[in-house]
């Protein structure tokens, strides 16, 4: 660990030989031994890392391994796991540990698996990590990898599963409500999204509610 000239930053170097910097008005740990660790880090911009390892690599930007741990209207930007076998979490890789991602930014990042986000367990089955309003740009053609649970926070007419692994640009959550459905709240679980558009309306992609068919038109069955 060494602290910058200016005394705003620490960097810090981990097991993987990754450097990170941190800045410390930002960096807020708990000193309790008895609560788990805690980060918070807000309109923090983390760019240009890197993990790399001969047969496995994670958490080429950020490395969470325990406790609870909020990120906020930032950016990982450029970062990148590389291995010549497995690579998780080019932005981010998380194990054991819980995170709140609230108006975040990931931008071309690099992994085999997971290039923004490797989300691989957290500290017990009933764990709740969440992530909102986060845009997802650029990154490895897999984008988030969760075979743990996420609380998703979608815009409105999209959906997302609470395990898996999704692919691509996007913002909010990765999936959006088909035609003849239509998607009114932020939690939905699965392609059914709210329900089927009713009898005399119509849906489209993405709908939000449904639309009534125009004067001359109808529309007899529900979806």
């Amino acid at each position: 660990v060494a602290y910058s000239p200016d005394g705003n930053r620490i960097a810090t170097v981990g097991l993987d030989e990754a450097l990170r910097v941190w800045p410390i008005p930002y960096l807020y740990l708990q000193r309790d031994p008895q609560l788990p660790p805690h980060v918070e880090l807000t309109s923090v911009s983390v760019a240009r890392c890197a993990a790399v390892g001969y047969e496995r690599a994670i958490g080429g930007g950020l490395s969470l391994r325990s406790g609870s741990h909020a990120l906020t209207a930032s950016t990982i930007t450029a970062c990148a796991a590389t291995s010549s076998a497995s690579a998780l979490g080019g932005g981010l890789f998380v194990r054991d540990a819980t995170f709140a991602i609230q108006g975040a930014a990931f931008v071309d990042n690099v992994a085999t698996r997971g290039a923004a986000i490797a989300y691989e367990s957290g500290p017990t089955s009933y764990a709740v990590s969440t992530l909102s309003s986060t845009r997802f740009v650029g990154n490895g053609a897999s984008t988030v990898y969760f075979p743990a649970s996420i609380t998703w926070e979608c815009n409105l007419g999209q959906w997302s599963l609470p395990m898996g692994e999704v692919f691509g640009d996007f913002e909010g959550c990765a999936e959006t409500c088909r035609a003849g459905v239509y998607g009114n709240t932020s939690d939905l679980t699965s392609a059914r999204c709210s329900g089927d558009c009713w009898k005399g309306h119509f849906c489209l992609d993405g709908a939000v509610t449904p639309t009534p068919c125009a004067a001359g038109f109808y529309m007899p069955v529900i979806g």
